[in-house]
């Protein structure tokens, strides 16, 4: 029985020998059929711009007015409306590189972002307007706007501004807007203590700037202010933003860590000393000079 099985073991070879050469002749017409194969490679993840822009050691931020452009009053540069300067010092310490301000239009920072002009943004939108975390960190400081007027000043309301001439800084874009809305008369200065000191002698019935330094001058303790402590109700909340490229995750998770400790004990000191430097150049622009 034994020679009988190995006689047949040939035959056996035989058919299976025959089924294999059918399968692969059928897996090559197939092949042929279908084209060669296709290898696809996964997708590479694109670097983060804002990363790139932190190895190289320069982050160029997108604002409506660079600081370096606000030029010399007269004899003195005066600060400027706003906190422009001190937020790239303190987010360039907190990233441990360097900021590079660049000037952009009012609403172009996405496409400035998008064709790698810029790596980041800095802008004010108002505070009822839809953000969403995916491009966008607040830096944590509201903006309202409030006039500073004199005491006999017969404005009572924001529409008793209309035809009235309003002085203003020329870097606050938001006030600009207001007094054109308002129906106002803009007299544009070059800083806030230009635009204060014109309304002070008379070239302007307002001046128009962030609320908490009109509150801050009326609250100081000289009298230069006694005089010129009218206002009205602030208006037109708006509140600074950090805008970066959209999908940008490590951009949002460094600026949310920078910045998640900007709170009040931030903004207070910085608030204050923004008052008190105002209130001086006030004085240099006008009392000064009469005293010589």
């Amino acid at each position: 029985m034994s020679s009988h099985a190995f006689l047949n073991l040939p035959g056996a070879w035989s058919r299976s020998g025959f089924a294999l050469a059918t399968g692969l002749s059928a897996l090559v017409a197939l092949t042929i059929a279908l084209g060669p194969p296709v290898w696809r490679e996964r997708p590479v993840q694109s670097v983060s711009p804002f990363k790139a822009a932190l190895s190289r050691g320069l982050v160029r931020m997108g604002v409506e007015r660079p600081p370096h452009e606000i030029g010399p009053a007269d004899y003195q540069i005066r600060r400027a409306e706003g906190f422009v300067p001190e937020i790239g010092q303190t987010i360039a310490a907190a990233l441990s590189t360097r900021v590079q301000f660049v000037r952009i239009d009012t609403g172009s920072e996405a496409d400035a972002l998008a064709n790698g002009s810029i790596d980041l943004a800095l802008v004010s939108k108002p505070r009822d307007s839809v953000w969403t975390n995916d491009t966008e960190i607040p830096v944590g400081h509201v903006t309202r706007l409030a006039p500073v007027m004199r005491e006999d000043t017969s404005i009572r309301s924001w529409e008793d501004l209309a035809g009235r001439t309003i002085c203003f800084s020329d870097d606050d874009a938001a006030a600009n807007r207001l007094i054109d809305r308002l129906g106002g008369v803009p007299v544009a200065a070059s800083a806030p203590a230009k635009a204060l000191a014109a309304m002070r002698s008379g070239e302007c019935d307002a001046s128009l700037h962030d609320a908490d330094l009109v509150n801050g001058l009326a609250q100081l303790p000289n009298a230069r202010w006694a005089k010129y402590s009218a206002t009205l109700p602030p208006r037109q909340a708006s509140q600074l933003m950090f805008v970066f490229g959209e999908n940008d995750d490590f951009a949002r998770r460094k600026l949310r860590d920078a910045t998640a400790r900007w709170g009040r004990r931030f903004w207070n000191p910085l608030v204050a000393q923004w008052i008190a430097d105002v209130d001086f150049e006030v004085y240099l622009e006008q009392d000064a000079p009469d005293c010589h």
